[in-house]
């Protein structure tokens, strides 16, 4: 083959090496490509990848082409010379495989056609971890260019190594955190429900009526209970967030509707502050085609907050508007607002900036992120905002697409 067009098939199968431990990170797969990739790039009979076993004596197949089964099964690969040198991070050219002493399975290599042999380290971290060998049918002298091409593909198998192994690590990792974080669930939830359900029946009268000490301090207590299971379900909402589970709970509501029925739910907190809550909603019924509950837990989300984040006799608005495509909901306090900081990180998981209560993960508004994206809709946050006394406040807002017809 000509120098130049061997140039040309090294370049070509060493971006397609490359690309092919972009493009999976499963060990066997991209090692099997490497070898492939090599073989046909170097015209040879066959491409191996061997690795050192735990005592540093033996060599192990971990992928491989061009060779029989047979040839595979033909014994424990010894470190033998020519690998021996290889391991110090030497490339070991083999002219005659059949007859050179520095060959453990010579007889095996003439019965599976080999005649000469290109071995070279591969290294991880500076640290040879194994070697390549190109095997070809007919006796050739290696040029440096082959070296060369070989030593590339083996730094690339050896990075494809890596990737795999971090990749197994992440899955086994993620498999445990899941296992854990359900079993925690579990054994975090029964308890708190207990305790809340038994806690529910003395304040109902069953053991007979508490006194009012009694029942203030069982009250403070109910109290706390729930919102440690309030506190559960939204980071088991986070945890299991799946957009596809949304998305097959959609059907077409009144988006109207969602709103006045999370208006009603939340007057009782916003008379507790005596906040004023004031609703402007389009006549028209509104309908999106979504889950339901999803969209009503997202207004939830939104008018607490704003309830939670406006000072006592302050004031709230949610208000429905349309445009030609959507639909869109705003929330408007006239609190003290997000700060220039914080505002871009608001629908970040975990997220609490310097105004925010000492309560709370920081997931209610990325859940609500979630939950609108799953819609195909978007979600804001405008601070300070403008229309409101002294330019203050926080207008949370977000779209969701018209249904078909709505």
């Amino acid at each position: 083959m000509p120098e130049t067009a061997r140039a040309v098939n090294y370049y070509k199968a060493l971006h397609e090496v490359a690309a092919a431990i972009n493009s999976s990170l499963e060990r066997d797969v991209v090692l099997k490509q490497i070898v492939k990739g090599a073989a046909r790039a170097a015209a040879t009979k066959a491409c191996s990848l061997m690795l050192l076993s735990g005592d540093q004596k033996t060599l192990l197949h971990v992928a491989a082409c061009g060779l029989s089964e047979r040839y595979m099964r033909k014994g424990p690969v010894s470190v033998d010379i020519s690998l021996a040198d290889a391991l110090k991070g030497k490339a070991v050219a083999v002219f005659a495989a059949c007859d050179d002493p520095r060959v453990q399975y010579r007889e095996q290599a003439r019965r599976e056609g080999i005649a000469s042999m290109l071995c070279v380290p591969v290294v991880l971290k500076e640290r040879v971890i194994g070697v390549m060998r190109l095997y070809t049918a007919e006796p050739r002298h290696f040029a440096e260019e082959d070296t060369s091409f070989l030593t590339a593909v083996a730094n690339l198998g050896a990075i494809a190594l890596e990737n795999a192994k971090l990749y197994e690590t992440i899955k086994a990792n993620d498999a445990l955190r899941k296992r854990l974080f359900a079993i925690a669930s579990h054994d975090l939830r029964e308890p708190l429900v207990t305790a809340y359900s038994y806690l529910k029946a003395i304040l109902d009268g069953v053991a007979g009526e508490p006194g009012p000490q009694l029942r203030d301090m069982l009250e403070r207590i109910a109290k706390r209970l729930r919102e440690l299971l309030d506190l559960h379900s939204t980071i088991m909402e986070a945890r299991g967030f799946d957009p596809e589970q949304v998305l097959s709970q959609r059907e077409t509501v009144s988006l109207r509707e969602l709103v006045e029925q999370t208006v009603e739910s939340v007057h009782a907190s916003a008379e507790k502050k005596s906040i004023a809550l004031k609703t402007e909603l389009t006549l028209e019924p509104c309908t999106v085609y979504a889950s339901a509950n999803h969209v009503r837990r997202v207004l939830l989300n939104l008018l607490s907050n704003a309830i939670k984040f406006t000072p006592v006799r302050g004031g709230v608005l949610i208000r429905l508007s349309e445009t030609k495509d959507c639909f869109q909901v705003d929330t408007i306090d006239n609190g003290n607002g997000i700060s220039p900081q914080d505002l871009p990180h608001v629908f970040e998981e975990f997220y609490r900036g310097g105004s925010a209560p000492e309560k709370g993960l920081g997931l209610g508004l990325s859940i609500a992120k979630r939950v609108v994206e799953a819609h195909g809709g978007t979600i804001w946050a405008e601070s300070p905002c403008a229309g409101t006394e002294g330019a203050r406040g926080t207008r949370m807002s977000f779209v969701l697409p018209k249904s078909a017809g709505g």
